[in-house]
């Protein structure tokens, strides 16, 4: 984790807290990797995550939203298909499913400063695992 400078007209706006997913190990920082963590702008009509489930699979998620109906789409960085989702927002409170060919799976958690963080669960409902996506700042 790491902070960067947000400029705006040549002047420096704020600081981001950021995070690199996958740096660990790796000298260089893919800029497309990079996640807000906190005092994140965020576009409220659309919105980019990248994020982890189970803390071992890397993800993705656009979102779009009108009112508290929220639609858009997520995948596994490692086949890149999309699965589309449905879902509502009360409050700090987000509820997404997505239609798999084995039933509905589920994205329940809060999304509050950029993060949104919860609970996955699959179609079956026998297997559930955390999840936490960052807004991508790229």
């Amino acid at each position: 984790m790491f902070y960067i400078s947000q400029i705006d007209n040549g002047a420096e706006k704020k600081q981001l807290h950021v995070i690199a997913l996958d740096s660990k190990d790796v000298d260089a920082i893919n800029l497309k990797d990079i996640g807000c963590i906190d005092s994140c702008n965020i576009d409220v009509n659309s919105v980019d995550f990248i994020g982890r489930l189970n803390g071992k699979y890397r993800i993705a998620m656009h979102l779009g939203n009108s009112s508290s109906s929220v639609s858009g789409f997520y995948y596994y960085e490692k086949n890149q298909r999309k699965i589309n989702l449905t879902g509502y927002r009360n409050g700090l409170r987000l509820t997404l499913k997505a239609s798999v060919p084995e039933g509905v799976e589920t994205f329940d958690g809060l999304l509050e400063k950029g993060q949104f963080k919860g609970i996955w669960k699959n179609a079956a409902g026998d297997k559930t695992y955390p999840f936490i996506l960052y807004t991508k700042i790229i």
